[in-house]
């Protein structure tokens, strides 16, 4: 059936004017539309690499990109570009940093041996009669430190990640983070992204040879540098659209002399060459400081490191540049940094001792417990945590919080010695007089704990021109101070008889016999010991005109000793006090009066 022409026309109208009503309902709304976002922005990575103290050039490279409004996504970063990035990743600033830089004795930094004053009494006398240490009889076995006992690394590593010790994740740091280690277990590159952050930083940083080599989750980790030194492919996994790679390198001359300093760098930068022209290949934009002026253990020379990392960033302004925010753009990006920064630590609830055997883990828990219920005095607790280094036991320790009963616990983490005990300390001793010269070494091997908490039994031997063994059991009782010290000696002595300038004999004197002291530990730095000796002595002229009086028989003798030390140091003190009282009564001696 046709239609007619009215009927078309009608059609057609309504088709127009539903036309014009659903355009002009879309026109008076636009203006009620969401503005159409620009794109998201590009997320942009750090890789920071290793490069001991070269690496504290990064510092000046987070102080351009700062400077610049540059900002930073997320980092990965191997070995001191582990440690730094994780100190910016948490919320320290360039300067910041710089203070914190300034702030450490690097002079003393790797010292492996606690300071003299904050060992116990008889860990000073081993420092001031047998200076040498660092051996171990281990099963039997002479065994050597698997690296250097840097436990002030480890209570600075603890001081800067306190606060961030109970995240799940790193990627929860206000920065998502994550560094490199090498596991010489398996032969394998480990990111490690949760656990113990401290622990983390501990082994990007571990130099095989150098510092003692990590335990982390069953696998045996030193420096990440071995094969990722400059993470770029970990910073891409990350989420990051753009990497900025930071590869501190300092090629060495042929003709410089040859130091231990030299021969590790070229080490690192042989062992690492490889692996780094790989990583940075894929970065987009590579900073490299030239720190060939410094090399890399300079520590003392941080600012000019740092004046060296912000020069080399200078010059990859024009590729930076373009990653810039607007001031607007940049306030936000801070804001939104800052809310996820950590103010304050918790306040622990209990303590939890890990990493000793039970002989002294109930010791150290009592003196902790001052600790719980109350915000953590970080100087009081380390310098708490260095006496007990000064114990001589532990290779290493550090401090972190972790939740137990749904409440924060302060752990304290040791890190016994794993090359003893038994452990070996010595000396070498050279003594010259005109027309004679003595020389003799001597060592003391002390065995712990084997007749009770707390015992010990050392055994001196010396062999040269003067030999001697002695062997004394050290045994305290009541709540160890008092202590009863049995001992067994032998001891040859040298002299020369001299009548006015002229030498007429040279003889021998042997001592041995038995000893038995009663003794009280006062402190740390003081002992009182009553004892008495049961000997005999025997001269041997070697050469010479006979004595004139007969130096053989038998010696009875009692003695009060009270020994105070609060020196610095065993021989050449600079600061503190020494005294060293010894009355001796003779009931019997060689050419006595009956």
């Amino acid at each position: 059936m046709q239609q007619h022409p009215i009927y078309r026309w009608l059609i057609s109208l309504i088709i127009l004017m539903v036309s014009f009503l659903v355009s002009g309902k879309t026109f008076v709304n636009a203006e009620a539309l969401p503005t159409i976002q620009s794109p998201p922005r590009l997320k942009i990575g750090l890789a920071l690499g290793g490069g001991a103290a070269g690496g504290f050039a990064q510092i000046g490279i987070l102080e351009w990109l700062e400077e610049h409004h540059i900002p930073v996504d997320n980092i990965a970063g191997t070995s001191m570009g582990g440690l730094l990035g994780a100190c910016y990743s948490m919320g320290m600033s360039p300067q910041d940093l710089v203070n914190l830089v300034k702030s450490i004795d690097w002079n003393k930094m790797f010292n492996p041996v606690p300071p003299y004053n904050s060992m116990s009494f008889r860990r000073k006398e081993d420092q001031q009669d047998y200076p040498l240490s660092g051996l171990g009889l281990r099963n039997g076995k002479l065994t050597l430190p698997s690296g250097l006992n840097v436990y002030k690394v480890d209570m600075i590593l603890s001081r800067v990640t306190l606060k961030y010790s109970l995240i799940k994740s790193f990627d929860d740091l206000p920065i998502p983070f994550k560094c490199i280690a090498t596991d010489i277990r398996s032969g394998e590159s480990v990111v490690l992204e949760n656990g113990s952050l401290e622990k983390a930083l501990r082994a990007t940083m571990s130099i095989p040879g150098v510092f003692n080599p990590v335990d982390y989750d069953g696998r045996l980790l030193v420096d990440g540098g071995i094969l990722n030194n400059v993470p770029v492919d970990v910073a891409k996994k990350m989420g990051a659209d753009v990497v900025i790679a930071v590869n501190i390198a300092s090629p060495l001359p042929n003709n410089r002399s040859e130091n231990i300093g030299t021969v590790i760098s070229r080490t690192l930068d042989t062992v690492t060459a490889q692996n780094v022209k790989k990583s940075i290949s894929h970065a987009d934009v590579v900073i490299a400081p030239s720190i060939t002026e410094l090399g890399l253990f300079q520590w003392g020379a941080a600012k000019r490191y740092i004046q060296l990392g912000y020069q080399a960033t200078e010059q990859q302004k024009a590729a930076l540049l373009k990653y810039a925010l607007d001031e607007s753009s940049w306030q936000q990006y801070l804001q939104d940094r800052q809310k996820r920064y950590l103010k304050i630590a918790p306040i622990p609830q209990n303590i939890a001792i890990e990493g000793t055997s039970d002989i002294y883990k109930t010791n150290i828990e009592k003196r902790f417990q001052k600790y719980i219920g109350r915000p953590v005095d970080i100087a009081l607790l380390e310098e708490d945590l260095t006496s007990l280094m000064g114990s001589d036991l532990y290779e290493g320790l550090s401090y972190e919080f972790a939740v137990e009963n749904n409440q924060p616990v302060l752990k304290i983490l040791l890190h016994e010695k794993t090359y003893g005990p038994p452990f070996i300390s010595s000396k070498l001793q050279m003594t010259f007089s005109p027309g004679e010269s003595q020389d003799n070494i001597a060592a003391r091997i002390t065995s712990l704990n084997i007749a009770g908490p707390y015992s010990e039994m050392r055994v001196d031997l010396g062999l040269g021109t003067e030999p001697a063994f002695r062997t004394e059991l050290y045994k305290p009782f009541s709540g160890n101070k008092w202590f009863i010290a049995p001992a067994f000696f032998f001891k040859k002595t040298d002299g020369s008889l001299y009548d006015v300038s002229r030498r007429v004999s040279d003889y021998q004197i042997s001592n041995y016999g038995l000893n038995c002291d009663l003794g009280y530990n006062v402190n740390e730095f003081s002992e009182i010991r009553l004892g008495y000796v049961e000997g005999h002595q025997h001269t041997e002229i070697i050469v010479g005109e006979p004595l004139n009086s007969d130096y053989n028989g038998k010696i009875q003798q009692a003695h009060l000793q009270w020994v105070f030390s609060s020196a610095d140091d065993p021989l050449l003190p600079m600061r503190g006090l020494s005294i060293n009282s010894d009355a001796r009564w003779y009931f019997d001696a060689p050419d006595s009066d009956e």
